[in-house]
């Protein structure tokens, strides 16, 4: 075994705890996330980046905003999407989005 850290698959089990969290209108810290996949909170930032290009890339609204710092309530640096101070808006997208059409496209990776 190699030891690579593969971000991929952990975007891969990371797709469907976001689902869920957008089907129940729910926003979580980068903490709760990171305790769900038993990792540390900092990595987050990895696999929510490649979640965050795949939702530009296919237009789908940003899944990976419902994912914010506990202490500003808003995504970190690496969020790319529409910009902070317009999250209400944002996440009404997200959770008005029919996530359960989409296939988690990373699973090949899972």
């Amino acid at each position: 075994m190699s030891g690579k850290i593969d971000q991929y698959e952990r975007a891969a089990r990371a797709w469907p705890l976001l689902m869920k969290s957008a089907q129940k209108r729910h926003i979580m810290t980068y903490g709760q996330l990171a305790a769900q996949m038993d990792l540390h909170p900092r990595v987050c930032r990895f696999f929510l980046g490649i979640i965050q290009d795949y939702c530009r890339e296919n237009n789908l609204p940003p899944l990976q905003s419902l994912v914010v710092n506990q202490r500003t309530g808003v995504p970190g640096d690496g969020y790319r999407a529409s910009g902070r101070d317009n999250m209400g808006s944002i996440n009404e997208q997200v959770f008005a989005y029919p996530w359960e059409r989409i296939k988690n496209p990373f699973g090949s990776y899972y």
